[in-house]
């Protein structure tokens, strides 16, 4: 199956350079997997989007990815 990975610019050093990137993944990924697919620790604090939803760090291993998901991958957000 193939999603497409999205990011900021502050992170597109994580993407090789680049704002966005398809990525093939076994069926029933994870957001995880897909982060490890792309050499990107799945502890490094990042926020993760599927189509618009957020995926808590519970459940990121969990989450069960489809062909066509949009997986965006954020800074963390801080709050005061």
């Amino acid at each position: 199956m193939k999603i497409h990975v999205e990011t900021t610019d502050a992170l597109f050093e994580l993407l090789g350079g680049e704002e966005a990137t398809d990525v093939e993944l076994t069926e029933g990924a994870s957001p995880n997997e897909a982060l490890t697919a792309l050499n990107i620790p799945t502890n490094a604090g990042y926020l993760l989007i599927v189509n618009e939803a957020i995926v808590p760090k519970a459940q990121r291993d969990d989450h069960v990815l489809v062909d066509g998901d949009v997986l965006q991958i954020l800074p963390p957000l801080k709050g005061g």
